[in-house]
């Protein structure tokens, strides 16, 4: 029975995140490094996100950051992406895709 308890508590609180995220008015886009720190995969995409993008988060999450927005690279985003990892401190890169 605590087994259950903990996982409907997951649940909501999962639930609870998007909410939360879906209802920011701001792009928000969760990544995951994988390959240490060289890519990232997208686990998460608000619908601000969407209108910025015009990518739906059903086509992005899961994904990685270099398949879904290839110009991330040339624009010099995927560098910073790779920094922040490494580093832990957060950067700004004024640019616009």
């Amino acid at each position: 029975m605590k087994c259950r308890r903990s996982v409907d508590k997951q649940r909501s609180s999962e639930a609870r995140y998007r909410e939360v995220v879906d209802s920011m008015t701001g792009g928000a886009t969760v990544y995951e490094a994988v390959e240490s720190g060289r890519d990232f995969v997208i686990r998460e995409h608000n619908r601000a996100g969407e209108r910025i993008t015009g990518l739906t988060r059903e086509r992005v999450v899961g994904r990685r950051l270099t398949e879904a927005f290839p110009e991330v690279d040339a624009i010099g985003l995927l560098e910073v992406f790779r920094r922040v990892w490494h580093t832990g401190e957060a950067e700004s890169l004024a640019t616009s895709l």
